[in-house]
This record gives C-alpha cells, structure tokens and sequence, in this order.
C-alpha cells in the first residue's frame, strides 16, 4: 500500500472574511422564456438553507449540512440568510415574505404592504432576487425588469430597467449597504450607490448570466466580482481570483452564492444540486524545520494590534487560523496574512513580526503587510517582495518570528511553512467520527507531517486546544487520547496509507495496529489488529 502524504499535501489554488457582514444574495435563471427559481444561502453553522423550485408554482425548503430546520416555504422564491442571525427570507416571486428563525417579520409579510408593489403582478413584475440588508433588518427585492423594492431598513439607489427581453437575475449589497449591483441575463452589471464598475460582459448576450457575487480584499473592500453563467461557466471582473466552475458544460445552474466569508463560492442547479469552488489558502501555520512542529502562536493581547507572532510546539497556546488573501501589487499577486478569529493581519514592525489592521492599500514601498510565497516542494517560503532575501522565519533559539536575511542564516534554520486546514475524519464504512476521548462532537483535526519527508508519519493535532493524539494502552485496548504534544513520542506519530481513493489506514508508527470505532464504546476509537482497521476519509485537504 502507498502513502497518501503526496496527496494531503496538494496545494489548493488560493480562495473568509472574519470581520466582515457578506449580505447574503439569492439568483435565478431565465429558464426557457420563464423565470425559474432555485436559490442557497449559507447558515451561520456553515450549512447550507436551500429554497427548491419544484414547479412553476410550487417549491420547498431544505435545510442541508447541519444547518437549522424552519417550516419550509411551499412556493417559488428566492431564499437570503440574515447577516449575524441563524434565519432567513424567502421572498415569493408574487410578494410574499416568509421570515424564519431569526429574521424578522417584514411588511406584514408582503411587499404590497409597504411599497408599491402591485397586489396582481404581472409576468415581468415577479420578484427574481432579493438581498439583506448589512444590519439585518430589511431587504432589496428586484424585479424581472430590474425595479428595486426596499423593505426596512434598505434605501433605495436606484432601478435598471431596460428593454422588456432582459432578465434581471441577481442584486448583490455593498458592504456598508450604500448601494448595490443589479446583474442582468445579458451579462451587463449596473452599479448604483457607492457600488464601484469593475466591467461587463457589455450586453453580448451570448450567454444567460444567472448569479454574482463581490470579491473583497483583506480589509474588506470590493475589489471585484464573480458572473456566473447558465452553463455554470464563471467569470472574474477586477481583482477577483478565479476559484473554479463547473467548466461551462452544466446546464440549468440558477445562482451563485458566497462562502465561508468571502473566501469561496458556490452554485447551484435547477434540482437543488450544489458545487463548490476551491478556497483561499487558509488554516493553522505549522513548520516541522528543526525536527519539532511549531504552530503560528500569537503572544500578549491575543486580538489586538500589537500582538506578537512566534513559532511554538503545538499546544503551547490557541491554535489559529490564517487566511492567505490575495491581492495585486505591482501587478503580481501577494497575499496578505488574515487571523480568522479577530480580522486582523500580520505585519512589520521593523523587523518584528506582529498583527496589526489590516491596509487597504499594499502598494508603495511603505506597505508592511504584503509577502509573496516561495515555494519549495511542499512547503513554501514567506517573503518581502522587494526584497527577496528576508523571510518570515526565526533566530536559532529563538520562537519570535522576524525577518531574517537567507544570506546570513544557514539554509536549514529558515523556517519554510504549510498550512494545515481543520479536518473532520470519518470512517468510511459507518461515517462514525475519529475523535479522542471526552472530546466533542465533530472534532476537527490538524494532520501535520512529523518531517518534511516524503511519505513521512502524521500528528493528529486537536484544532480547537492544540492538543495532540496519541494511542494510548487502556486496560483492554489502545484507545485515542489527547495529551500534550511531544516530538518524541512515537506514541504520537501515525501512518496513513491509502486503501482506495481518498481513503486511509491511520496506524501507529510502533506495533502492528490500526484505528477502528469502538465496538464497546460508541464515540471511541480504538486500536485493534491490523487486517480489522477501519479505512478512513478526511473531509478536508490537510496541506497547502
């Protein structure tokens, strides 16, 4: 059997915004001359709320991976999740508004009540998107033609109504709520407000445009947008970093919705089917040079300008997540370092390594926050662009990490990095959790190579408390615990080897074991002989 380390350590083509409200938007299609609705938004848990078109009259809600359970709402709508709030719309192609969980009733619950929405629309008059407000509280509902109706707290920028052939299919909020973009089937972006143009398809109308969503920068400005086409082909405008798509050979995908806080999006068909697109780079920073594996560890006032970024053991404190954001400057791509838990940004103070707020503007040579990425193999080097040779790294025997010039230190004390994303692991037979004992529910999991190695062995590091796992000898069993990481431990130190695609062995380095829910204690996993392992499925990529 192989190793299924190469594959783990896959890089993943950059694609959350921690801080930052994404007013969530909802799409649809212009389906054989009749507007068809089907429409997603993520919950705050991380599921997904879906509002399925069933027929020209009827429809449904359903409520995907984990996310809360509403009464559904049987007609055709488009669905949009409340910013801060485990709720959502569903706003009816006729008025209606359902309000669930915690979204507010609006408008007695329809729009006649408190706009000039006609009490019979007509054709050309049904609701074809909606969006929330940034605070939550109201809501911008568009018209086929591209009429704009507000609801609560929504201000009105403006409608984009044009010839009666044209679709509008999606209307997207800015962040502050002061404007908005209005996508129409032929392609063509109308900006009012303080919505900023970043292009067009011009009204080719070569294709049906069904869905848009805003790309930002780290410091949460738009710095772009993504069009999707019918076909499930989807183009960047501005900035925004292609993610993926279905390739354009799909037929009837009917909106584009954001992701984990602007750092990917998703789509979805007629029939309620869903794709995803790649993500930025982002998870724990670990190092494994020197023999010890070392997390990215802020120091002092943990969310606040200021803090100190050092290299620790795992475990040594909170273990965070980082996001890669990309941005231009000087025309190439660099990233700024985005902390997933406060918002704030990794930068130079001298030589010194803190966070600070993040810069809306990288470019000059005064900029402290921009680092390109060097790659070697699977690992890959922080670095100043205009300057090459100082990296993000550490003095010997120090943990404060700094700039460090490559021409004064020895090659193999330079810090080369990888970033690790939290993992769920499944058993692929029962789909029964691979979790330490006493621990709870869903536990997520940061799988770090104990070597740069090829084919080299894995700590189970606990996301949450930077704990590592160990097969520890119980009374009757070897069973999973968490302890305190130790590099020497081979106890600590596991085997993956692939089974089948996508799927491992996870066996300790010492004996002849392999890890198996408990038959006797449920939730437990135990270290029984070799041939009666379990394979196991990791729900995410562990390297980038």
């Amino acid at each position: 059997m192989k190793t299924i380390l190469p594959s783990l350590l896959r890089f993943v083509m950059p694609a959350l915004l921690a801080c930052l409200t994404l007013a969530p938007v909802a799409s649809a299609s212009d389906y054989d001359g009749s507007v068809w609705l089907t429409s997603a938004a993520q919950a705050p848990n991380g599921g997904t709320w879906v509002q399925l078109q069933t027929g020209v009259e009827t429809g449904k809600t359903e409520a995907r991976g984990g996310a809360p359970v509403y009464e559904s709402v049987n007609e055709p709508g488009t669905i949009v999740a409340v910013p801060g709030k485990a709720g959502y719309w569903v706003v009816g192609k006729r008025g209606s508004i359902h309000a669930r969980g915690g979204a507010r009733e609006l408008c007695g619950g329809h729009l006649q009540n408190c706009t000039n929405f006609p009490f019979e629309p007509e054709d050309w008059e049904f609701v074809t998107f909606a969006a929330a407000t940034p605070d939550g509280q109201g809501l911008w509902a568009l018209g086929r033609r591209g009429q704009v109706w507000t609801v609560g707290t929504a201000t009105p920028y403006g409608d984009a109504i044009e010839r009666y052939d044209l679709t509008a299919t999606a209307i997207v909020p800015t962040p502050s709520g002061n404007g908005y973009y209005i996508l129409k089937n032929d392609g063509g972006v109308h900006a009012r407000g303080d919505a900023v143009f970043f292009g067009s398809t011009g009204g080719s109308f070569k294709k049906h445009y069904t869905g848009l969503v805003l790309s930002y920068t780290a410091a949460g400005l738009v710095n772009g947008y993504w069009m999707l086409n019918q076909d499930g082909g989807v183009t960047t405008y501005g900035d925004a970093a292609f993610l993926g798509s279905t390739g354009g050979n799909t037929e009837n995908v009917t909106s584009l919705f954001p992701l984990d806080q602007g750092t990917r999006y998703a789509w979805i068909k007629r029939n309620g089917e869903i794709g995803i697109s790649g993500s930025y780079r982002r998870g724990a920073v670990t190092t494994n040079t020197g023999g010890t594996t070392r997390l990215w560890t802020l120091q002092g006032n943990l969310d606040y300008p200021g803090a100190e970024l050092h290299a620790l053991p795992a475990g040594a404190g909170r273990t965070d997540g980082w996001i890669f954001w990309p941005v231009k400057r000087a025309g190439a791509i660099v990233y700024q370092l985005r902390n997933e838990h406060n918002g704030l940004c990794i930068e130079l103070k001298g030589y010194d390594i803190a966070q600070g707020a993040c810069q809306a503007n990288v470019e000059g040579s005064q900029q402290t926050q921009a680092f390109a990425l060097e790659f070697s193999g699977s690992y890959f080097y922080l670095v100043v662009p205009d300057w090459p040779r100082l990296v993000i790294s550490a003095l010997p025997g120090e943990t404060r990490l700094k700039l460090v010039d490559r021409a004064l230190v020895s090659p193999n004390l330079i810090y080369r990095w990888q970033v690790l994303e939290p993992t769920t692991i499944s058993a692929a037979d029962s789909g029964a959790l691979l979790q330490a004992e006493a621990s709870s529910s869903g536990q997520k999991w940061l799988v770090a190579p104990v070597t740069d190695a090829p084919n080299a062995p894995v700590r189970f590091i606990d996301a949450a408390s930077g704990l590592c796992a160990e097969a520890q000898n119980g009374r009757s069993s070897y069973r999973l615990q968490l302890t305190a990481c130790d590099g020497a431990s081979s106890a600590q130190a596991f085997l993956l080897q692939e089974t089948g695609p996508g799927v491992v062995r996870i066996s300790p380095v010492a004996g002849s074991l392999s890890a198996a829910p408990s038959s006797v204690s449920p939730g437990a996993v135990e270290f029984v002989p070799e041939a009666q392992g379990s394979p196991w499925r990791l729900a995410a990529s562990s390297g980038r």
